[in-house]
């Protein structure tokens, strides 16, 4: 039987690279947002800003992949 390996001590974040991970969730989410907006998928009071924007034509189907994996991203950035 082998030993599980401890896991490895967690290493803290420069105060830079929380300020970018922050930006960088906001922007991901705010155009994830716009891109379901633009297809009809986002419901709610945030779609009337995100129509400020001047996408004029998206595919649905393009709007809903990009804009879920923007959506994680920006989340697990985020987090």
């Amino acid at each position: 039987m082998s030993a599980i390996p401890s896991p490895l001590p967690a290493q803290r974040h420069s105060v830079v690279e929380g300020a970018l991970a922050i930006f960088a969730g906001t922007l991901f989410v705010s155009l994830a947002m716009v891109l379901f907006a633009q297809v009809g998928l986002l419901t709610g009071g945030t779609a009337g800003l995100a129509r400020l924007f001047a996408i004029e034509r998206l595919h649905p189907t393009y709007a809903a992949v990009l804009g879920g994996l923007l959506l994680g991203a920006g989340c697990l950035f985020l987090a």
